[in-house]
C-alpha cells in the first residue's frame, strides 16, 4: 500500500500567521514528517497565491523525506472565507478521491497546517464520507511535554 498526505501550507502569507511559533519550531508539516510512523508516498502541499514563496521553501524542505511532492495553488485570497475555500477545495477531494483509491492508497489529512476553516471543511469531508482518509494532528511542541509519549495523533470524531 501506498501514502500520501494533503496538507496546506504552514508557510502563511500574513504576518499573523507565524506569530505564535518560536523561532526554532521547523511547523507542523516537518514535525509530522520526522515522527518515525510517517512515511509518505507522495504529498500534496496547498497553498494560497499570498503564500507561494514560502510554500516552494516548505516543499523543497519535504522532498528530502517523500519521494513526490505537489505544490498546489488553489484560488483563495482569504483562507478563513469558508465560501471561497469550499469551492477551492471540493474538486480536490474529487480529484483526490479519483487518484488515491483504497486498497493501493490509503490518504492523511493534517488538520495542524491552515486555518480554522480550512481544517473545519476537511473535518466534514473526512466524517461524512467524502474524502477517504485520516485525520491526523501534531501536537504543537510547547503542549508536549518531555519526554512524550508521541507528537502525533490521529483525530477520531465517532458520532
Amino acid at each position: 500500500m501506498r501514502h500520501a498526505l494533503v496538507t496546506w501550507t504552514d508557510r502563511g502569507g500574513s504576518p499573523a500567521a507565524g506569530r505564535a511559533r518560536a523561532h526554532d519550531d521547523q511547523g507542523p508539516v516537518l514535525r509530522l514528517l520526522a515522527q518515525p510512523e510517517s512515511r509518505y508516498d507522495s504529498a500534496w502541499v496547498l497553498s494560497t497565491p499570498s503564500s507561494l514563496p514560502a510554500s516552494k521553501e516548505l516543499v523543497r524542505q519535504m522532498k528530502s523525506q517523500v519521494p513526490q511532492v505537489e505544490l498546489r495553488v488553489l484560488p483563495v485570497d482569504d483562507p478563513s472565507d469558508y465560501e471561497q475555500l469550499f469551492h477551492a477545495l471540493g474538486p480536490l477531494c474529487r480529484e483526490l478521491r479519483r487518484s488515491h483509491r483504497a486498497p493501493a492508497w490509503s490518504l492523511d489529512v493534517l488538520l495542524s497546517a491552515g486555518t480554522p476553516q480550512a481544517q473545519t471543511l476537511w473535518v466534514i469531508w473526512v466524517q461524512a464520507g467524502l474524502l477517504p482518509a485520516r485525520m491526523l494532528q501534531v501536537i504543537p511542541p510547547q503542549f508536549v511535554p518531555v519526554p512524550h509519549p508521541r507528537a502525533l495523533r490521529e483525530v477520531r470524531l465517532d458520532i
